[in-house]
């Protein structure tokens, strides 16, 4: 896992997606990618288990939301 400054640690980077109103795991990914680049794909797919066409999502400042 790459952190800040180009600086190489190993670990693990796991992603998780909960419902909030029912405090359930919906999606979660242990992949190969660091927080910036986590959002977009993991957003996507939890409205595809969903089948919204919209939702609200809660992230600290080390994620980025990429439009596609």
């Amino acid at each position: 896992m790459i952190l800040h400054k180009n600086i190489i640690n190993v670990g693990y980077n796991i992603q998780g997606v909960l419902d909030a109103k029912h405090k359930l795991l919906i999606e979660y990914d242990t992949g190969m990618v660091n927080d910036t680049h986590a959002l977009s794909p993991m957003a996507l797919k939890t409205k595809e288990i969903l089948g919204v066409e919209s939702l609200k999502y809660l992230a600290d400042k080390g994620y980025i939301l990429e439009k596609s």
